[in-house]
Formats: structure tokens, C-alpha cells, sequence
């Protein structure tokens, strides 16, 4: 059974006079970043910038986001994650939608006063935006044509599902992530940033590289296979091509069409194509064979080994040194229900599958963050929103699920960070606004805790929280009885008002810049200086949870200065065990294998990629790590090492890995002097 990548917009508006916020005016679209549906697939770009419809059988793993822009007039501009524009190259029947340059102007229109619209050129309003041919394939062209009527078919129908996370990437990792894909005589390669050909064009399709790995597609068989640096296939071809292509922690998502299918394309068969009507789905072979698409998912390192087999219904990625993995359980109204779990990178279920899913949101709520992720319970209908709560590492509820109420997604109702966690829950409430079971209103109730789950306020009157930085929560007061005289306040992490009554009437708040620095609250251009007297006090965390600083240290090998990324934990210098052995080259090995970190003493470091990468100038949760560290000769644990994960990756005392592989650190003039080379360890 799949699990496709679903996004549900919930409605803004669910009563005449009990509204939270106000509903989506017709021909209108809030600015802000959405991932776009047609015909239950996603609206994607091409590596050379065609669009087309994608399908996303990995979990929770947008394809492509779009930054919509008003313009004014019902008229809009949609912005790819890579700065270029949804657009056209000219007006004609059946033209290609693709990626251009400058902003192009799009006139919206919307049937149901909701979240779906159709596309229409602003030159020529009879022409509409549609799937080619009114299929929902995985690679349907995206094209205009002649459609005169407001009312648009189906296939011309897009559904805008707000997100708060795009993808939008901050810079290569790897030399290999600066590739391009090219195309000659049909086939597909790769160019380095000097369009040079580094892998010349040999597949029929091909993605972008990740930290060293690429996935191709070949005609022949169907399905897609991985590739190193040079071409070379690490995998064999057997896994669905929509599915996802970036590494995280090391790890990449993979998905397969089921045993049946892979052993058919082992025998010499290839995938033809995949139909069905969203429940039931049918993979038919090019030899006329058809199997129920039964999808597994797994994971493979940056080699193309599969450490965690394809054995599950679907999965998200990697966050926290864990992965939500989901098991099917039925389909009632044509909704899929699924149980979440959590597993660990050796594949191990490190939480038991605890949690539910309806597909009402994109799965990023599932990913561990600050050691903390949602869990979600079903209520009545499987197609009501779900009620939520918050988990830690261990499974330990943190924050309970209203089983009376339910968690809105646009805005989320779950959010946290630099130790507040802020609740927003929907209730059904009667004529004055109390929450009454089975009453016809609904409205939206906000609370501030801590991270150990301790109330700190209950924010009577306002029907939104968000967590900003340091401690601060920025919230969106409005009365059942006035839902026209809003305002907002901001709260400190003692729960107390620092800034009252600020943007009023300002509904659209949640949809720009909202940031915090240097003591002032900074709304889009309009500027509020925080009261000095609310400095906050640093953030309460569990007893594994630690902040990281990035350090100023300046670190000297053999008496040449070098650049060594570090953060401070509790006074002490925290590195990566992989960037101290690139630099030492020569001292230690560390390679993972079979869920665990193997370390090989006195040989030559094997290079991956990401080595010495930058850590950026933010401070960081850092949590114990959970991965087991092993000498790679005999097995046996490592003792006498403490590492931390901070951002995805296993960060320890620099000091203990000179112990460890010994070879001196002394600190002097201000420097962390490291000395491989001159004396062995030795305690200062």
C-alpha cells in the first residue's frame, strides 16, 4: 500500500460568527509558501524547468514548494525554491508551463471560496492551466489550452496547501551538489559549475546529486537506480523514481513497487506504467503483467548500501537520529489510516507505533525537532482533523491530546522552539464561545508550555500562538463576540505581556517576516523595541538536552592555523569525528556499517562527503546521541566517548577523540594547538 504526500488546507472559516480568522476572499491567495496538487499529484519542475506533475510515495517529502505573491486584482506570482518564476515562454495552445526568469502574472480564480484554483495567463484569460490530456500520471506535462468557461474541469482544478517548511536549499554540501543536469540527444548527464561534463549524458533521466549520490532512470526497466560521482551504479534499478532524492543524516529514503515487481524487473521486465483511482493501484509490466502496487520503503547510505530494507509501508526521513515509519491498517471513506512509529538508523523501532494518521498533513509534523515531535489521535470520523499532542525521544507524552478538539494545520497548532512549546487546539463551542461537545460553532484556544510539558499560560482570548526565539511567543488575540478587533501581543517564557496590542487588524501576520533581534520585534518594515526588563533567561531542557554555541576557537594542526567547525557545550570544544579525520588524513577511519559507527584505528581516512562543511552562526539544541560506536576490527564498544547530535550529525569533545586515537591537544595563546604529530596524549 502507498502512503502518497498529502497536505490538507483546513478551512480558515467554520462559522458565520465563530471565526477564529477570516475566510479566504474569492479570487484571493494569502502570500506565503504552498505546495500545489492537481489531481492528487504535485505540481513539479523538471531539471531543465518544465512543469509537470510528480507523484511523492515517500512520506512527507515535498517535490517542489512555490512562494505565492500577491499582486493585486486576483492576479499572482509563483516563485520557485531556486529564485525563478512559474511561467510561460508564449502564449499558444498546448504551451508548456516552465520555470522563467522574471516574475510572470497568473489571474487566479476560485469556485468554492477555498483552496482551489484555477491558473489562467493574464494575456489570455481564455486559456487555462491543466494536466495534458487529463491524466494524473507521474510526469503529466503541465500545458495551456483554450477553456472559455470560469468554471474549470478537473484537470484544471489546483489545490494550494499552505506549508510552513519548504525545502529551499542553503548552499551545496558537497562539490557534486553544484552539478546541473544536462540533456543530449535525449539522454541526460552532468556539468560541474563550470560546464564542464563531468558523467557524459547515458541516462534516460537523472536528478541532482546529494552529498555524492545521484538517482537515474532508465526507459528499459522502468524504475531508477543510484549513482556515485562518477557515473558508476552503486544500486541496481528497482526503485521508484518519484520517490525522494536527498540525503539527510547520512541516509536516503528509498521505495520500491513491492517483491513481485522487482523480482518481474530482475527477470528481465520493466514497469510500463502505474493507473488506479487513488485506493486501488496497478503496476502494468511491459510485458502485459500486472500486480497490485504494493510500495515498501527503506534506506541506504551514501554507497548505495541498504542498511534499513524495504520493509516498510512508507517512511519520512531522517531528524534527530530517527524516522517516522508508518504501517498501513485500512481505508474507511477513502481515507487511508496509518499507524507512526519511530525507528532508529540500525532499523530497530525505537518508539512502538503509537501514533495515528489520516494523510491531513504533510508528515513534517512526525519529525523530531529539539528532541521533541507530534503524535496524533483519530477522533470520530476519519476525515475530521485529528487531535494532537507532543512526544519526546522516548515516546513519553509530553503534551496530551484534546480528545474534544483538533489541531489545525494552516496555521499548525503544535510549534516549538528555544524551550516553548505552543498549543493551539479547535473546539466546537456554542452561541457565547464555550467549548461544548456536539455545539455548531468551532473556535481556537492557545496555551504556553515548557518543555517538560509544565503549563506556563493559558492564553485566554487568543486563538493562535507562535513560538518565535528566545523564549518569546507572538499571539493572535480575537473575541467570538468582536472577530473584527483583533490585535497582537508578544509573551516572554514567563508568560507575561511584553509588547501589547501591536498590528492591529493585521490578519495577514503569519504570512510575513517576523523575526527577533537585537532587542526589537521586527514585523515586515514596522519595527517594536522589546522592554529590556524581558530579557529572557535561557530556555528550560530535558537533563539530555544541552545548548551548542558555534565557537570562535581558533584551531592550530602542526602549527598551521585550520578551519575546524565547533560548537561550545558546557565550555568544552564538540567537533565531528569524520572532520577531525579528514584533517588528520592518516590517524583513523570511521565508516558505517550496519546501523553503527565502525572506528579504525591508525589507517588512512576514507573521504565521503560533507567534510569540514560550515556550521553557520546559530546556536543549536544538542541531544545524546544514540549511535552505537564500535571498533570497526573486533566489534567491541568504544568506551570513554560521549557524543551529542546536533543538526543531524554526531558531534564530540575534541579532546576525548585525541584520547581516543592518541594524539596530543594542548591549549595555549588562546588556541586549541592540535600536535598528531609531535606527542602522544596527554592529560592538561
Amino acid at each position: 500500500m502507498k502512503k502518497q504526500f498529502m497536505g490538507i488546507l483546513l478551512t480558515l472559516c467554520m462559522a458565520l460568527t465563530l471565526l477564529p480568522q477570516a475566510a479566504l476572499a474569492a479570487n484571493k491567495l494569502a502570500d506565503g509558501w504552498y505546495d500545489i496538487r492537481c489531481m492528487n499529484n504535485y505540481l513539479n519542475m523538471t531539471a531543465s524547468g518544465d512543469a509537470e506533475l510528480k507523484k511523492s510515495y515517500v512520506f512527507g517529502t515535498s517535490l517542489q514548494s512555490f512562494y505565492v505573491e500577491s499582486v493585486g486584482d486576483g492576479q499572482v506570482t509563483l516563485k520557485t525554491q531556486d529564485g525563478r518564476y512559474l511561467g510561460l515562454g508564449g502564449i499558444s495552445q498546448g504551451a508548456r508551463v516552465k520555470a522563467v526568469s522574471s516574475p510572470y502574472v497568473w489571474n487566479i480564480y476560485t469556485e468554492n471560496n477555498a483552496d482551489i484554483f484555477s491558473l489562467r495567463p493574464s494575456a489570455n484569460t481564455k486559456m487555462v492551466v491543466n494536466a495534458s490530456g487529463q491524466k494524473n500520471a507521474d510526469g503529466t506535462h503541465i500545458i495551456i489550452w483554450t477553456h472559455t468557461e470560469m468554471n474549470a474541469p478537473n484537470h484544471a482544478e489546483f489545490r494550494f496547501v499552505p506549508t510552513t517548511t519548504p525545502q529551499i536549499e542553503t548552499g551545496p554540501t558537497s562539490p557534486d551538489e553544484t552539478w546541473t543536469v544536462f540533456t543530449e540527444n535525449g539522454l541526460q548527464g552532468y556539468k560541474d559549475a563550470a560546464g564542464n561534463i563531468v558523467i557524459p549524458a547515458q541516462f534516460d533521466r537523472a536528478n541532482k546529486f546529494s552529498q555524492g549520490i545521484a538517482k537515474v532512470h532508465s526507459k528499459d526497466k522502468g524504475v531508477a537506480a543510484y549513482i556515485d560521482t562518477t557515473g558508476k551504479l552503486i544500486t541496481p534499478y528497482k526503485y521508484d523514481f518519484a520517490s525522494d532524492a536527498v540525503v539527510r543524516e547520512g541516509m536516503l529514503a528509498v521505495v520500491t513497487y513491492g517483491d513481485e515487481v522487482t523480482n518481474a524487473i530482475n527477470n528481465g521486465d520493466g514497469v510500463d506504467f502505474v493507473s488506479g483511482d487513488g485506493i486501488v493501484d496497478i503496476v502494468t509490466m511491459k510485458s502485459g503483467k500486472k500486480f497490485n502496487y504494493v510500495s515498501k520503503c527503506g534506506f541506504i547510505d551514501t554507497t548505495g548500501k541498504e542498511v534499513i530494507p524495504t520493509q516498510f509501508d512508507s517512511v519520512n526521513y531522517f531528524s534527530d537520529g530517527l524516522a517516522p515509519v508508518y504501517k498501513f491498517q485500512r481505508i474507511v471513506q477513502r481515507h487511508e489510516i496509518y499507524k507512526v512509529g519511530w525507528i532508529d538508523k540500525t532499523g530497530r523501532l525505537a518508539i512502538p507505533y503509537m501514533s495515528d494518521d489520516n494523510s491531513s498533513n504533510d508528515g513534517s509534523p512526525f519529525q523530531f525537532e529539539d528532541g521533541l515531535a507530534c503524535y496524533f489521535v483519530l477522533r470520530n470520523n476519519p476525515s475530521e482533523y485529528p487531535s494532537g499532542g507532543i512526544i519526546d525521544k522516548t515516546g513519553k507524552i509530553i503534551i496530551p491530546a484534546d480528545k474534544n478538539g483538533w489541531i489545525d494545520t494552516d496555521p499548525f497548532g503544535l510549534q516549538w522552539k528555544d524551550g516553548i512549546i505552543a498549543v493551539t487546539v479547535s473546539k466546537a463551542v456554542n452561541a457565547q464561545g464555550v467549548p461544548t461537545v456536539g455545539a455548531g460553532g468551532n473556535w481556537s484556544f492557545s496555551a504556553i508550555y515548557d518543555y517538560s510539558g509544565n503549563l506556563i499560560k493559558n492564553l485566554d482570548g487568543y486563538v493562535y500562538a507562535w513560538p518565535i526565539s528566545g523564549g518569546y511567543t507572538i499571539a493572535l488575540h480575537q473575541l467570538p463576540s468582536d472577530v473584527n478587533n483583533l490585535y497582537w501581543s508578544l509573551f516572554d517564557r514567563t508568560g507575561a505581556v511584553v509588547l501589547d496590542q501591536i498590528e492591529k487588524g493585521n490578519r495577514d501576520l503569519l504570512n510575513r517576516r517576523v523575526v527577533i533581534e537585537n532587542g526589537y520585534l521586527y514585523i515586515n518594515q514596522n519595527r517594536y523595541e522589546i522592554p529590556m526588563t524581558s530579557i529572557p533567561t535561557p530556555p528550560s531542557a530535558p537533563a539530555d538536552t544541552l545548548t551548542a554555541v558555534p565557537t570562535n576557537t581558533k584551531f592550530m594542526l602542526n602549527g598551521a592555523e585550520v578551519a575546524l567547525p565547533a560548537y561550545a557545550i558546557s565550555g568544552n570544544n564538540y567537533v565531528k569525528l569524520r572532520d577531525v579525520g579528514a584533517l588528520l588524513k592518516t590517524r583513523f577511519d570511521v565508516r558505517w556499517e550496519n546501523g553503527k559507527a565502525k572506528l579504525y584505528n591508525h589507517v588512512a581516512y576514507t573521504k565521503t562527503s560533507g567534510e569540514l562543511a560550515a556550521i553557520g552562526k546559530d546556536s543549536k539544541s544538542a541531544t545524546l546521541s544514540t549511535t552505537d560506536f564500535v571498533w570497526g576490527d573486533t566489534g567491541a564498544a568504544v568506551s570513554g566517548l560521549t557524543a551529542y547530535t546536533i543538526g543531524g550529525n554526531n558531534y564530540i569533545k575534541l579532546r576525548d577523540i585525541a584520547k581516543l586515537f592518541d594524539f596530543d591537544v594542548d591549549w595555549s595563546d588562546g588556541k586549541a594547538w592540535i600536535e598528531p604529530d609531535v606527542s602522544p596524549y596527554t592529560e592538561d
